[in-house]
């Protein structure tokens, strides 16, 4: 009779340990959920955005968490982020820690994130995760990739 014997059981979920690392590169206790629904609530500093620069992505890319006129008004003025930004920038920072976590490196993560994927209809998973339902999407495939779903 075959007998099934997870690898890690002590290991924590995929999830939980991109959210660990985000948490580490804010210097923030980040462990759950939500801890960065109170976080995103409580507003990112502008700040924030160079984590996700320095991971890869471009200016003109993260333009869809906050425009740069607004961004720079608000590094001038010391403002926090609004709360739909502040959630915006919450989803591109977990699906990134997330890729990197489930693939292995930072430039594996980089890869896969700018690739265009039939499974987000041609669109790359940093297209897609610009809306809440697409961001899901990226999310369930990563988490698909960890468990051994696809191949």
């Amino acid at each position: 009779m075959f007998e099934y014997k997870p690898k890690n059981l002590n290991s924590s979920h995929a999830l939980d340990r991109a959210i660990a690392s985000l948490g580490q590169q804010l210097r923030l206790p980040l462990h759950s959920i939500k801890d960065m629904d109170r976080l995103a609530r409580e507003g990112i500093a502008p700040d924030a955005l160079n984590i996700l620069i320095d991971a890869g992505f471009s200016k003109s890319e993260l333009s869809w968490i906050v425009q740069p006129r607004t961004l720079s008004h608000r590094q001038k003025r010391q403002e926090r982020l609004t709360l739909e930004e502040s959630g915006r920038w919450m989803r591109a920072a977990k699906l990134h820690a997330l890729a990197v976590h489930v693939l292995g490196s930072e430039d594996k993560a980089n890869v896969w994130m700018h690739k265009p994927r039939k499974a987000f209809d041609g669109l790359s998973a940093a297209e897609a995760m610009k809306t809440e339902p697409g961001g899901q999407l990226v999310e369930e495939h990563l988490l698909q990739l960890d468990s051994g779903f696809y191949a």
